[in-house]
């Protein structure tokens, strides 16, 4: 595969939560996802790599608190751990790394926040 604009790419969304395949690296899929809103409580047998390239994304993390991404910010949720997303700004596009053979897993978070 050759040269992508990502912002180009992921300004074709239009619907969020949806994932868009941009490539695959070793056994790992590249996606573009466009966040509105809040995603439900979930963990992964994997860890999984958020990459902020627009807008402001918050990672909750049970027992953690609350990471708040801006562009060009990046964090890695480690498999286990019972996370969620929220963008704050009315829309953000999130660069995400997952391996292949993940797995999700849905939950109800201890002091989640209540769905906005």
């Amino acid at each position: 595969m050759g040269k992508m604009n990502l912002t180009a790419l992921g300004n074709k969304l239009t619907t969020a939560w949806v994932p868009l395949e941009v490539s695959q690296v070793d056994n790992y899929h590249v996606l573009l996802v466009l966040y509105e809103g809040s995603y439900p409580p979930h963990y992964h047998n994997k860890d999984e790599y958020f990459l902020v390239l627009q807008g402001v994304v918050d990672v909750e993390i049970e027992g953690a608190g609350t990471v708040t991404l801006h562009e060009q910010e990046a964090l890695v949720v480690r498999a286990g751990l019972h996370h969620r997303s929220v963008a704050r700004t009315p829309k953000a596009l999130v660069l995400l790394l997952e391996a292949q053979d993940i797995t999700y897993n849905p939950v109800v978070m201890v002091g989640q926040v209540a769905e906005e």
